[in-house]
């Protein structure tokens, strides 16, 4: 059973429900155009575009993603000490999965490693780095300006390692984790 589809919030086609000519293709398949609903009310929103306009939908997107990052615990931290502690906190458990199960680890050699490594990044590195993501955010008043760069190639390599790991688009390759995400927040207060 599905609990869940992938749904444009713009139609991929001109002639779908809420299609725009004036949207790329880029624009009409990148993560900010798509939203997850059950079947029935993907159904339901598809057959009715009047009723459930781009705007509503992008409005449901992002209070989804706010309850998410609340869920997520998205905590703001009133120093860099507390953020820097924080991040390094969750990027280690990432980086111990990497190094153990990783496509560049020993265990890489066994092909039946191959299903403990997609597991892994499913079940932990995804929701990790979604943590990280809300914890970058809620806490972006800390950061230096020469810090935004690293959060925003960070933010690249997680959008694309979940639309490659959880089936939004098999054929992306996520780009490396930016290992300069470790030293945000790692110097003291200014």
């Amino acid at each position: 059973m599905k609990l869940a589809e992938v749904a444009h919030i713009v139609a991929a086609s001109d002639a779908g429900p809420r299609g725009d000519e004036n949207l790329s293709d880029e624009d009409l398949t990148s993560f900010s155009n798509l939203i997850l609903l059950c079947p029935n009310c993907h159904t339901i929103v598809d057959r009715s575009p009047d009723d459930f306009p781009t705007e509503l939908l992008v409005q449901w997107k992002r209070g989804h993603e706010r309850r998410l990052r609340g869920m997520l615990g998205a905590q703001q931290f009133t120093t860099r000490e507390e953020a820097h502690a924080a991040l390094l906190r969750l990027l280690a458990q990432n980086e111990a999965i990497w190094m153990t199960y990783g496509p560049d680890s020993p265990a890489a050699a066994i092909p039946e490693s191959a299903d403990t490594w997609l597991r892994q990044v499913s079940e932990v590195i995804i929701p990790n780095n979604a943590r990280i993501s809300a914890m970058l955010e809620a806490n972006s008043h800390l950061l230096q300006t020469s810090e935004h760069v690293e959060v925003a190639l960070f933010d690249t390599h997680r959008r694309a390692l979940e639309e490659r790991h959880l089936g939004i688009d098999v054929g992306v390759t996520a780009p490396r984790f930016p290992a300069g995400l470790a030293t945000v927040f790692d110097n003291p207060d200014s």
